[in-house]
């Protein structure tokens, strides 16, 4: 997720309802990309497939 909401509450409400990373703008594009990347992995591994 990404967002400009800096409180704590909000992120927390966020992680309850099942984002896999909370990032606060301005976010550097290479960041953003590797938060992908790392977030598609796990849900390959999670599936059991292999690239």
């Amino acid at each position: 997720m990404v967002t400009a909401n800096e409180g704590k509450r909000h992120q927390a409400y966020a992680e309850s309802l099942g984002v896999d990373g909370y990032m606060l703008k301005p976010v550097p594009l290479t960041r953003l990309l590797d938060e992908a990347v790392a977030v598609m992995n796990a849900r390959d591994a999670d599936d059991g497939d292999e690239d």
